[in-house]
């Protein structure tokens, strides 16, 4: 399905132990335009997952891939 529209782009640190919510480390809206995107981002805490439109604000068919989790690699 083709798709040209604004929508968050987040990455997630820890989920907090009584919440079970993840502390937001960034969120923005990004213009998604292709299947295969990427982005630089940039965070002050270390990361556990990140995605798209990671709260599901969108009507979706599979909101369960949303969001995956973090591979940290050293540059």
């Amino acid at each position: 399905m083709d798709m040209d529209a604004l929508v968050d782009v987040a990455v997630l640190g820890k989920e907090d132990e009584h919440t079970e919510i993840p502390e937001v480390l960034y969120i923005a809206k990004h213009q998604i335009n292709s299947h295969n995107q990427s982005f630089t981002i940039t965070v002050d805490g270390e990361p556990e997952s990140a995605g798209i439109d990671p709260f599901n604000k969108l009507i979706d068919r599979n909101p369960d891939d949303n969001v995956s989790n973090v591979n940290l690699t050293e540059d």
